[in-house]
């Protein structure tokens, strides 16, 4: 319990400091200062890619430090729109994935029930990882997230799919798991704790959901799935 709390003590010491870089270097590279030069313009993009990249990680060792505590992670739940916590974390998601010229694609069923009892923001955190693992591991062409409604069993489903580097059957077994990476991922992404499915888990299991992964097989792309129940 003490070797948890001080990494949530470290991480909260890092994650400060790395989100004001992030904003800083954010609004230099906007040209709320004024123009940059581009060498300068290309050390400031460097600085805003590694505070990005390493906020979620920190965010993960964070959670994963109050699993292991005694009083485990806290929920505020409370009713949300899915559909709005899914199109913010869209917005974010779609300069990292034109940075890698990736296509980053959303669709809706249109009809149905989107409202669901959650921590809308512990639901981001679930919906970032999934995307941002996709973008991650998928060096060519796209990744859609679609969202639908499931009226007759009161369940919303929301998935990403990427047609990167695919999952063997025994990725599939370890993925959720502490540290579980599948044996490609390893390979064309290092920049990764393995914590970021690991925590999804928790969460959705938390709100009464399911998380789940499809794939036919190594450089097939994958297929992630959520579920969560509705509010009626």
């Amino acid at each position: 319990e003490e070797k948890s709390e001080f990494m949530s003590f470290a991480s909260h010491q890092v994650k400060g400091p790395l989100t004001n870089v992030k904003v800083a270097t954010s609004m230099l590279l906007a040209g709320d200062f004024g123009p940059l030069p581009d060498q300068i313009k290309e050390i400031v993009k460097g600085l805003y890619d590694t505070a990005e990249k390493a906020i979620p990680m920190v965010q993960n060792f964070l959670d994963i430090s109050k699993l292991e505590q005694s009083g485990g992670m806290q929920f505020d739940k409370k009713p949300i729109d899915i559909r709005q916590v899914a199109e913010e974390v869209m917005s974010g998601q779609k300069i990292t994935a034109e940075a890698k010229g990736l296509g980053l694609e959303f669709s809706v069923s249109p009809e149905g029930n989107f409202t669901v009892n959650a921590d809308p923001t512990k639901i981001k955190e679930v919906i970032f990882n999934l995307i941002d693992n996709a973008i991650k591991y998928t060096p060519r062409g796209k990744v859609e997230v679609t969202l639908r409604a499931d009226g007759q069993n009161k369940k919303v489903l929301l998935s990403v799919r990427d047609s990167g580097v695919g999952l063997t059957a025994d990725d599939l077994v370890r993925l959720f798991t502490k540290f579980g990476r599948g044996k490609d991922a390893k390979r064309v992404n290092t920049h990764s704790s393995g914590l970021g499915l690991y925590l999804a888990r928790q969460i959705v299991d938390a709100h009464g959901g399911r998380i789940w992964a499809e794939s036919e097989g190594s450089g097939s792309g994958s297929v992630f799935t959520v579920e969560l129940p509705t509010d009626r």
